[in-house]
């Protein structure tokens, strides 16, 4: 009998170790989403938005991208290549 009761008292305090751990994560997950939302606002938003898009502009493998967001940007129309002198057309994907 007196085995089992160990087995017990030593199963609750790995649960409580296990818990304790659960909350301390949580609590750190909890901080980290705050943080990054109080630091996230319309100005960054959009400044990423413009990376991004230049990424897909300079992106070597880019056909076409068509961006709009919204009444106040118009949309902005980007072919393949934007290096300079480059006006020759990708090939089709069926021709070698």
């Amino acid at each position: 009998m007196r085995g089992i009761t160990l087995l017990a008292v030593e199963h609750l305090r790995s649960s409580t170790r296990l818990l304790r751990s659960a909350k301390s994560e949580a609590k750190g997950i909890s901080s980290f989403q705050k943080i990054v939302t109080d630091g996230i606002n319309k100005n960054l938003l959009k400044w990423k938005w413009i990376e991004a898009t230049k990424e897909l502009a300079l992106s070597g493998n880019l056909k076409v991208v068509i961006v709009g967001a919204g009444k106040e940007d118009l949309p902005i129309i980007v072919g393949g290549d934007t290096s300079p002198g480059s006006s020759e057309r990708p090939p089709s994907p069926g021709a070698r």
